[in-house]
């Protein structure tokens, strides 16, 4: 009964300690994110948005996902059928 309560004292100190270190790196993490700047992260997003598109034109498959969020470009061109 005594070895029970020992180790279960043990197991919530663990998940103390362990609830303590993630607390700290979210609020790091939170500073860090509060320092990045908003139109910082809007010409980060537009490249992005601007390379996926250019990688829609060269990958069909790929088309189709990007106009389910909104971005448009134009379908790839048909592949030219191979000649007999």
């Amino acid at each position: 009964m005594a070895l029970g309560l020992v180790a279960s004292g043990l197991v919530n100190l663990f998940f103390v300690f362990q609830q303590l270190i993630l607390q700290r790196e979210l609020e790091n993490l939170n500073s860090r994110l509060s320092q990045i700047q908003i139109p910082q992260m809007e010409t980060v997003v537009r490249s992005m948005v601007v390379d996926l598109a250019a990688y829609g034109q060269k990958q069909p498959a790929i088309f189709s996902v990007l106009q389910k969020y909104g971005v448009n470009i134009l379908p790839p061109p048909p592949s030219p059928a191979p000649e007999k």
